[in-house]
Order: C-alpha cells, then sequence, then structure tokens
C-alpha cells in the first residue's frame, strides 16, 4: 500500500468466451505512486461468419512526472491455419507531457492507419514450451501539435523462440526486438518527446531497455 492509493497488478483474460473462441482481457499494474497503465482488448474470430477477427483495444499510461498517454485502435485481421495472419486497422494516440519532461514539449493528438503481420509455429501459446513467434506492425498517420500537423511513421519488430529442453516443464526462451520512428524528414535530428513513448511503456520486445530511464529512449529520427 503506498502513501497516495493503491498498488499492485491485476491481470485477467479469457480465451473462449460463450465457447466461441471469442478472447477478452483486462491489465491493470500500478508499481509506483507516479506510474499505472491500463490495457483493455476483446477480439471477435468469426465477423458476420467470416473468417475475419475484429480486434478493438484501449490502452492508457499515467506517468506523473513524464508523460501520460490514451490510446485506441480498431483492427480487422485475416487468419490461416498455417499461423499466418495480417490485417489493418486505425489508432488514435493522445500525449501529453508531465511536469518533469522539458518545457519545450507540448501535448499531441495522433491518428494513424496500421497495419500487422504475423506467422506463429507455437505450441501451447497461452504457455508456449516450442516453435516460434514473428511480428512485424507499422503505422502511418498525422501527428498535431499545437496546431502544425506532421506525418508519422512507426515500424517494429518482434520475434520469440522457445526451444524445450528435455521435457515441456525446462524451456529455453529468446525474445526480442526493434522499433523506429520516422518523421517524414529528411534533415537528422532528434525526434520529440512523444515519438519516443513506446507502445505498452516498453520498447519491442515487451521488457525494458536497461541503462535508459523510465523505459524512454534517446535517438535520432529517421
Amino acid at each position: 500500500m503506498l502513501a497516495r492509493g493503491l498498488a499492485g497488478l491485476v491481470s485477467l483474460r479469457m480465451n473462449n468466451l460463450f465457447g466461441a473462441a471469442r478472447s477478452a482481457g483486462v491489465r491493470w499494474q500500478r508499481p509506483g505512486d507516479d506510474w499505472q497503465s491500463l490495457e483493455l482488448n476483446y477480439r471477435e474470430p468469426w465477423l458476420a461468419g467470416l473468417p475475419l477477427a475484429l480486434s478493438l483495444e484501449f490502452t492508457q499510461q499515467v506517468r506523473d512526472s513524464l508523460f501520460s498517454q490514451t490510446g485506441a485502435e480498431v483492427r480487422l485481421e485475416s487468419v490461416h491455419s498455417d499461423g499466418f495472419s495480417a490485417g489493418l486497422g486505425a489508432a488514435y494516440t493522445n500525449a501529453s507531457p508531465g511536469s518533469e519532461t522539458w518545457s519545450e514539449a507540448e501535448s499531441s493528438r495522433l491518428l494513424a492507419l496500421t497495419g500487422r503481420v504475423a506467422w506463429s509455429s507455437l505450441l501451447r501459446p497461452v504457455n508456449p514450451f516450442s516453435g516460434m513467434l514473428a511480428v512485424v506492425t507499422g503505422s502511418v498517420g498525422q501527428r498535431r501539435v499545437d496546431g502544425d500537423i506532421r506525418r508519422e511513421i512507426r515500424t517494429t519488430v518482434r520475434g520469440e523462440a522457445y526451444l524445450p529442453l528435455g521435457s515441456p516443464v525446462h524451456v529455453a526462451a529468446l525474445r526480442g526486438g526493434a522499433s523506429v520512428v520516422g518523421r517524414g524528414e529528411s534533415t537528422p535530428g532528434e525526434i520529440p518527446w512523444h515519438a519516443r513513448i513506446p507502445v505498452g511503456g516498453t520498447l519491442a520486445g515487451g521488457a525494458s531497455v536497461r541503462g535508459h530511464p523510465e523505459e524512454t529512449t534517446r535517438a535520432s529520427r529517421a
């Protein structure tokens, strides 16, 4: 228990709602009094009886001293029996600087077209013990900053590999990834603060980047 509230983690996922392969999840965490995040998602696997999946996602992060960010995405996805899937969607993000962000930082809003391609050979995907996963996501959109509209391009690649060590109980796991943010400009320079906020508060592979405070990175824009 913190002096200014509750700290903890709540994670709930249902993978077969109503016996129809629908899935939904809720994840809330508050490890400190200045940081909390919320993730909500729902997936309809057979839209109107067609082999198309509809996914809805909502995310919110609050870092009192650095930033706050709220986002939502709607995605339509085609899933194939060989483990391959591809989809297109639309996303909205609203980011605001915190008290410790430099004074030049401004609030921004991003509206983007998104895409996702994935391939998986994972056995027991909820708790995998063998196989591989590769995911490429990207977005192209316009970010409005203090009345100025700028183009923004993002690409993220991540992968996972699992190898059983004699039995499903002992598994060697490897995961990693990379992200690129571009603003459609040819002049090199430091990317704006809001473009450094990784989705979910982590970079690509789902783990914090060691050596960089508050899971942010400093880089030059592409």
